[in-house]
């Protein structure tokens, strides 16, 4: 039942982005033994974790949730011709995807029973350990790269709970807010992960640094659409995100005024601000650059 349900959401995804069309069909499949191995987890875990990875697949719409697909995306942009080694990581990558969605939700206060689910996160992670060990074993430096990003993505994370990094008006992909657009993309930190598990198994070496940068460009352009798309629902949620801080801060050089900052406004009205400041456009062609600097250097 559960792998129909998500197939049918895959499917529905697909069909509004077909240019992932050709990796879509060996991730459903990667999907269905994700969720076959979830079975494995004590229960009530299993449970509670597939409810949760449902719920993001459905809280997605038509966007793919692109860590899913980063095994298969990371070794075509890697050049790894060997796909034996991309699907050999597939699910164990999916444990820890699963385990930073399951942490996402918890820090940014979406997440139903959240007790439940850290608990649940808890368990993910001693089974990700589990799955790794042996090539943790053996490769001692790849254990050392997830201890790496994933302290990079958690200290993403709390850059952005505790709203210390300004956002910058002028901020453009020369300088400005470079700095902290690449700190918010690090929120995706594991995906470097990913990779370096990927050329450690193919070539027995972990990511260089330029790989490191291009992922991190990568991250960041594709962090700064997420938040394009999540502004309004993080505005009346409370969270005032990058879109909307750039949208507000326009409004007042325009007007003159606070009035946009010290009122709480609804959805649309949110959204047409974004609008008429022109962010949409220049958060786009932020976000382009990001991912076409970050395209050349991996």
């Amino acid at each position: 039942m559960t792998t129909i349900r998500t197939r049918t959401y895959l499917e529905d995804s697909v069909a509004s982005n077909p240019e992932l069309a050709p990796v879509a069909e060996k991730v459903m499949d990667i999907r269905s033994l994700f969720f076959d191995h979830l079975d494995s987890l004590p229960a009530p875990f299993a449970r509670i974790v597939k409810e949760h990875y449902i719920e993001r697949v459905v809280r997605a719409e038509s966007r793919q949730m692109l860590g899913e697909y980063a095994a298969f995306l990371l070794g075509d942009v890697l050049r790894i011709p060997d796909e034996s080694i991309v699907r050999r990581i597939a699910v164990p990558w999916l444990v820890v995807y699963e385990y930073s969605l399951m942490i996402d939700d918890i820090v940014d206060g979406k997440s139903l029973l959240s007790a439940e689910r850290v608990l649940a996160s808890q368990i993910l992670y001693d089974d990700f350990v589990c799955i790794w060990r042996e090539w943790f074993s053996e490769h001692p430096g790849l254990w050392q790269a997830f201890r790496t990003y994933h302290a990079e993505a958690n200290s993403a994370a709390l850059v952005e709970l505790t709203a210390n990094v300004e956002c910058h008006p002028a901020a453009n992909a020369t300088g400005g807010g470079w700095e902290r657009h690449i700190i918010m993309g690090r929120k995706a930190a594991l995906v470097k992960f990913c990779a370096s598990a990927l050329v450690t198994l193919y070539e027995g070496r972990g990511l260089a640094s330029a790989e490191e940068a291009g992922i991190d460009k990568l991250c960041a352009g594709i962090q700064l659409l997420d938040d394009l798309g999540d502004c309004v629902e993080d505005y009346e949620e409370g969270r005032f995100s990058y879109p909307v801080r750039l949208a507000f801060e326009w409004s007042e050089r325009q007007l003159g005024d606070r009035w946009f900052k010290d009122q709480r406004l609804s959805g649309d009205a949110v959204l047409g601000v974004v609008i008429l400041s022109g962010v949409v456009g220049q958060i786009a062609e932020l976000a382009h650059n990001f991912l076409e600097i970050g395209r050349a250097h991996v």
